[in-house]
């Protein structure tokens, strides 16, 4: 599994993350340490509206670990 890019609030608490395994692409949405994967684009804004997040807020991750 192979993070290709990620967004996250300002503060860090939610992070979205472009996943790619084999020939296969997803979102995942991170809180906590929880990931919740295989994704759509709708589905991971749903998720951060339902939580309070405006996905306009997110900021790109310049270094991922």
């Amino acid at each position: 599994m192979e993070i290709l890019g990620a967004m996250q609030t300002p503060d860090g608490q939610w992070r979205v993350e472009t996943v790619r395994q084999r020939d296969q692409e997803w979102l995942q949405v991170v809180h906590e340490g929880v990931a919740i994967q295989f994704l759509s684009l709708e589905s991971a804004r749903a998720i951060l509206k339902k939580a309070g997040v405006d996905w306009a807020e997110l900021v790109p991750v310049e270094r991922l670990t």
